[in-house]
This record gives C-alpha cells, sequence and structure tokens, in this order.
C-alpha cells in the first residue's frame, strides 16, 4: 500500500493533466499541508521524478514556439489568433500591479519573448505570484471575459480567473513556471485586485483600443462563440467549481441574430 508520502508525489506528478484537474490539485495541496518534504524517501522522489517526467511528455502545450524569438513572431504562433480582440501585452498593462507588467522587468532582452530564470529567482515570492496572477488576468481577458462580452455573455471574473490559472498550470506553459504555478496554487488562486473593472476603466479612458479599431465581422463572431465552446467544455473537463452560462457561445450567437 502507497505511503502517504507516494501518494503526495503521485498526486503532484499528474498535475500538468487537465482530466479532473481542480479536485486532484486540491487533493495534492491538502496532502502537502499535511507532509513535510524530510518524510518523502529518495527512492520515492526518484520514482515521482520518472513518473512526472512521463506524465509532462504526454502532456503537449498548446504553443510550441520558442520563447527566444521576437514578441511579435511568438504571438503570431497562436492557431486561435481570431478571438484576440486586442492586444496581449496591453492587456497586462490594464491590469499590472506596477507601472509596467512584472514580466517586462524580468527580460534582459526586451524584444524576445524569453524571461530568464535567474531573474525570476531574484523576485521575492510575493511577485512571483504576483506574476503568475498577471498572466492569468490577461488570459483570462483574452480568453474568457472579452470573448463573452462580445457575444453578450456574462462570466464571473473569478471563474474566468480560475480557467486561466488552470490553463497555466496545464498546457499553456511549462517549466519553471507551471510548476510554480502548481506549488503556489492556494496563494495564485486568491484574486486581490479586479481586474476585469481594470480593463472596462482602461478602454473607457482609451488607453487601450481593439485591434482592428472596427466592427466584429461575422467570422470572428463565429470564432469567439467556438472558442467559448471550448472554454465551457474544459472547465468541465477539468472540474472547475463556478458556474458555466447556460447558453453555449453558438447559442448566444443565435440569440444575437435573432434579436
Amino acid at each position: 500500500m502507497a505511503q502517504p508520502t507516494s501518494l503526495r508525489l503521485i498526486a503532484r506528478a499528474s498535475l500538468v493533466e487537465p482530466e479532473n484537474w481542480f479536485p486532484r490539485i486540491c487533493t495534492y495541496h491538502a496532502l502537502r499541508a499535511g507532509i513535510r518534504d524530510a518524510d518523502v524517501t529518495p527512492l520515492e522522489q526518484l520514482a515521482c521524478e520518472r513518473f512526472s517526467r512521463e506524465v509532462a511528455a504526454r502532456a503537449k502545450p498548446v504553443h510550441q514556439i520558442s520563447m527566444r524569438t521576437p514578441n511579435e513572431v511568438f504571438f503570431q504562433g497562436f492557431t486561435r489568433d481570431a478571438i484576440r480582440l486586442y492586444d496581449h501585452d496591453d492587456l497586462h498593462r490594464t491590469t499590472c500591479y506596477y507601472d509596467v507588467p512584472l514580466y517586462l522587468m524580468l527580460k534582459d532582452e526586451p524584444e524576445l519573448a524569453y524571461i530568464p530564470r535567474r531573474n525570476f529567482d531574484r523576485l521575492a515570492n510575493a511577485d512571483r505570484v504576483r506574476l503568475v496572477r498577471e498572466e492569468c488576468f490577461a488570459i483570462a481577458l483574452e480568453r474568457v471575459v472579452i470573448p463573452a462580452e462580445a457575444l453578450g455573455i456574462r462570466y464571473r471574473a473569478e471563474d474566468a480567473y480560475l480557467y486561466a490559472l488552470h490553463r497555466v498550470c496545464t498546457d499553456l506553459a511549462t517549466g519553471w513556471f507551471r510548476e510554480f504555478a502548481i506549488d503556489q496554487f492556494p496563494e495564485a488562486e486568491r484574486i486581490d485586485t479586479d481586474f476585469v473593472d481594470r480593463f472596462h476603466a482602461a478602454v473607457a479612458a482609451g488607453r487601450v483600443r481593439t485591434r482592428n479599431n472596427g466592427p466584429v465581422s461575422a467570422a470572428v463572431r463565429q470564432a469567439l462563440a467556438d472558442n467559448l465552446d471550448r472554454v465551457a467544455s474544459r472547465q468541465r473537463l477539468a472540474g472547475l467549481p463556478g458556474e458555466i452560462p447556460l447558453a453555449s457561445g453558438h447559442e448566444a450567437l443565435a440569440a444575437r441574430a435573432t434579436a
């Protein structure tokens, strides 16, 4: 029978997989709170690391482009560019904690998407968590809140944020950033700023504009509807708590057409 330490390590190793993710990460952190790292034997640690590598190899990230590329090339790699109604960097600027987003402070070469691990390690832990939150704010806005609002659907900010954090912990990030987000999940889950209201205030003040500065086309509305259906499906797959709007993206699109 597996010991509690082994159960904790097994739970940790599988957290990059999306299925039933939320109950599993809660279980992991409950186990972690009651088990000291010193209680884990070297053999258990070795077995866990091997299992973790096997799981990570199966969990293929959505974004495969190298971070050591110019910013504009990096963002061109997204397959669903049509749903990005605002520049991703602008979403960061409207919701960041300081005068500029934390990720910009960490770059040695501002023109590249790459952030050196050593610069991250120099941050206080509170700012490391804020870095995770800032990325989740931008993802929640870009992939959930803004597409939903464009189709007349209201998503709670908390639900959109948890969806984004789940994606960072599974397939929208890799390596040390994903590992940190998983290990700091209880703290990173706590939202300490109204990022949606801050975005709306920035739009109202003219500090951020849509990418096309014109009406949303029928093709883009279709892409937004497809995206929201994928979001709802992923919420169910991951067992995320909270509300999933009853109207799907395509139902909302049809309702707008007949209004």
